[in-house]
């Protein structure tokens, strides 16, 4: 079942602040905070997964599958990010 789009602003929003937030985070890339770039990646992909691709209601098995995906494209990308230099 799809959500209708009046109940998809406020997950809209949600993702909009995200956005801010991580584009203010990667002006600012100093110490700890770095580590927070890809959580906020990861929680704005599995929001859109579960809202807006519809996966909130389907067998986990499916929702693990993405979540691992997920999970391994944007570890790899950080660590070549950071044994690149350019973090």
């Amino acid at each position: 079942m799809l959500l209708s789009s009046g109940t998809l602003w406020p997950i809209w929003l949600l993702l909009l602040v995200l956005t801010l937030i991580s584009r203010q985070l990667s002006l600012n890339l100093s110490g700890n905070w770095i580590v927070l770039l890809p959580l906020l990646t990861l929680g704005k992909t599995q929001l859109i997964i579960d809202h807006f691709m519809g996966l909130k209601r389907s067998h986990w098995a499916w929702r693990m599958l993405f979540f691992t995906y997920l999970t391994l494209v944007l570890g790899w990308i950080s660590s070549m990010s950071l044994l690149s230099g350019t973090h």
